[in-house]
C-alpha cells in the first residue's frame, strides 16, 4: 500500500469538477491522511475543504471539514489524522485565481 505524498495540486478559481479532487482512497482501503493547505496568492483565500464520498468534485455541507475559511497571504492550514473509508475524496476549492497549494500525506491500508 501507498505511504508518504498521496496527492498535490494546486487549485485555481478555474478549477472545477474533478479538478477539485486531490486524492481518493482506493477501493478495498483504509487511509490515514494528514492535510496541508498553502495560499500561494498575493490576496486573502477563501477556501472549502471536504471529505466526501464522490470522486467528482461535489461535496455536502455534512462532507465540509473547513467551511469557507480565509487564509492570508502565505499562511498555512494543516488537518491532521483524518481517517478515510474506501471511496471517499479529498476536495478543495479556492476562491481566487491565484489559488492554493494542497498535499494529502499519509497512509494507506488493505481492508481485505
Amino acid at each position: 500500500m501507498a505511504s508518504g505524498v498521496l496527492g498535490q495540486k494546486v487549485i485555481t478559481s478555474g478549477s472545477s469538477g474533478t479538478d477539485l479532487v486531490v486524492y481518493t482512497v482506493p477501493s478495498s482501503t483504509l487511509a490515514v491522511v494528514n492535510i496541508n493547505v498553502a495560499s500561494i496568492s498575493g490576496s486573502t483565500q477563501t477556501i472549502d475543504l471536504a471529505i466526501p464520498n464522490e470522486t467528482d468534485g461535489t461535496f455536502d455541507s455534512l462532507d465540509l471539514i473547513e467551511d469557507d475559511t480565509s487564509l492570508t497571504t502565505k499562511q498555512v492550514l494543516e488537518r491532521t489524522n483524518i481517517v478515510l473509508e474506501a471511496g471517499r475524496s479529498v476536495v478543495l476549492t479556492s476562491s481566487d485565481g491565484t489559488g492554493v497549494a494542497i498535499n494529502v500525506y499519509g497512509v494507506e491500508e488493505s481492508t481485505s
